[in-house]
């Protein structure tokens, strides 16, 4: 409304308050308590926040809005006949440009998950000789449970779009979601460190080239961690 009729103090604030729901760190964005603090958002207000981005020329607000319109496609879809008109009208509402994003990023999200979960489990299997002469049963464990994932579907049932920026080593040690009856989670203190820092690495490096997953360019928007 501010924009609509030139009130710069109403858009200024509305801004504002959307650029905290929808920030260009991780940090902020894993603090949801401290976001809803600044706005009440249903699942379909995401996709009005990209075209208010588009609108106000505001393209800091497109890489985490994108990203919550993949997370919010499972619970509102164009073709669900009953969702309310309006709704449908704002999913269409998009640019045929930020539709073609959307669809080719969730994509990417999920091929990010696949790459991250392939990764953390690469780089345990890779680690010093030393290491992995004696934490061995860690190492083969870590492979036994994706491949266990693997077998009974519920990898493919995880590595979705909406998994993207999620942590990803508690798949190792919580096994209640597999058909594994008595089977253990890794139990090693010393692996899960070293998995959860390296996970946290990478969901860091999945923010950062939030943009690129999305095609676009945004200034200051934050580089990898090191």
């Amino acid at each position: 409304m501010g924009h609509k009729y030139s009130i710069p103090k109403v858009m200024n604030d509305a801004l504002s308050r959307l650029k905290k729901y929808y920030p260009t760190t991780l940090t902020a964005w894993d603090d949801v308590t401290t976001r809803e603090g600044y706005v009440t958002a249903q699942p379909i207000d995401a996709f009005e926040a990209v075209r208010l981005a588009r609108l106000t020329e505001t393209p800091s607000l497109l890489p985490s809005a994108l990203f919550a319109c993949c997370e919010n496609m499972c619970s509102i879809s164009v073709k669900d006949d009953c969702a309310p008109p309006e709704h449908q009208l704002l999913l269409y509402g998009l640019s045929v440009q930020d539709s073609r994003r959307l669809i080719k990023g969730r994509e990417n999200l999920t091929l990010g998950v696949v790459e991250r979960l392939l990764k953390l489990v690469a780089k345990h299997s890779s680690l010093p000789s030393d290491y992995r002469a004696s934490h061995r049963a860690c190492v083969e464990k870590v492979i036994a449970i994706l491949n266990l994932r693997t077998l009974d579907g519920s990898f493919f049932k995880k590595t979705r779009h909406h998994a993207a920026l999620q942590p990803l080593c508690e798949w190792f040690v919580n096994l209640t979601d597999t058909a594994a009856t008595g089977r253990q989670g890794l139990q090693c203190e010393s692996c899960l460190k070293y998995l959860r820092r390296t996970d946290e690495k990478s969901r860091g490096e999945a923010w950062s080239h939030l943009p690129e997953t999305f095609d676009l360019h945004v200034n200051d928007w934050p580089s990898a961690p090191e």
